[in-house]
């Protein structure tokens, strides 16, 4: 081919990738380009030099794009990080809550063409809402509206800390009487129920003394009105041992007596795990966001 048609031949792939009501004037100015940038240039305009110089501006269809308006983004640039991380950690932890029941009478390919393959839903699902919030904003009826909020992110929301010191007790007194309670069911909801020896003695006393240091801690923020760096390391220390109390009751030993109702408060223990990580995440995270005065 001799160069022209070569600079012709990329022109007419060009032009399959606009619009029709552009693409003639689109040609003509683009092949008058090529063809001064040719003629013009140090080398021989041969076949050769017209390849190179075509080649150099990419494939037809990237050619193309600079001459279309950009289109109405699906995920904005800013959101892109955060909408993949929630789509892979969700699928994780469908994974995480319905992996146990491999461990039991299900084989990995039953989980992996079941609740494996199932849990992919969830990208599906973020990328139909954002499509819809994306069609939203192309027709002006969804606008983000900013609204201040305070800088001092350490001072706290009281009504929120009755709430987390009631919870706290709630919780740690349920615990407490679990072994009381139990045996106290009729039977055969009793033996369902019946915690294993070796939790009782060696495990769930962890969590109690676990429990009490947070109430402490929870206690101690509250009065003082506010975060301090101090209580703030508490807080991260607590959920790594929180993480490592809860990697113990899973991966070592059991709960419950009964397999069915072990397997699915391992479920419920994987999921509180992956609850823990995600706020001692956000915790750094939100860590990191300060105006910091560089004058001593």
């Amino acid at each position: 081919m001799k160069a022209h048609e070569i600079i012709d031949a990329y022109v007419l792939d060009v032009m399959r990738n606009v619009p029709k009501h552009q693409r003639n004037d689109i040609g003509l100015e683009l092949r008058g380009h090529l063809i001064e940038v040719l003629e013009s240039g140090p080398a021989p305009a041969d076949a050769t030099t017209a390849l190179a110089l075509v080649r150099s501006y990419g494939s037809p269809q990237e050619a193309a794009a600079r001459y279309r308006e950009p289109g109405a983004l699906i995920v904005p640039e800013h959101q892109t990080r955060s909408f993949t991380l929630l789509a892979i950690g969700g699928v994780l932890l469908q994974w995480a809550l319905s992996l146990p029941a491999v461990m039991g009478d299900q084989s990995l390919g039953q989980w992996w063409f079941g609740a494996g393959l199932g849990a992919l839903w969830w990208p599906g699902f973020m990328v139909m809402a954002a499509l819809a919030l994306a069609w939203l904003r192309h027709k002006g009826l969804y606008q983000a509206t900013w609204r201040p909020r305070s800088g001092d992110v350490d001072t706290i929301n009281r009504r929120l800390f009755q709430f987390e010191l009631t919870a706290f007790a709630a919780g740690a007194a349920i615990i407490a009487s679990l072994p009381f309670l139990i045996p106290a069911l009729p039977q055969p909801q009793a033996g369902f129920f019946a915690l294993d020896p070796d939790f009782l003695v060696i495990k769930a006393p962890s969590a109690m003394l676990l429990w009490l240091g947070q109430f402490v801690l929870i206690y101690a923020v509250y009065a003082a009105g506010r975060w301090t760096a101090a209580t703030r390391r508490a807080a991260l220390a607590f959920d790594c041992l929180w993480l490592a109390l809860l990697a113990w009751w899973i991966g070592l030993g059991a709960v419950f007596v009964d397999p069915a109702i072990n397997a699915f408060v391992q479920s419920i223990l994987t999921f509180v795990a992956l609850t823990v990580v995600l706020s001692l995440a956000f915790r750094l995270y939100r860590s990191r966001i300060r105006i910091t005065d560089p004058r001593p």
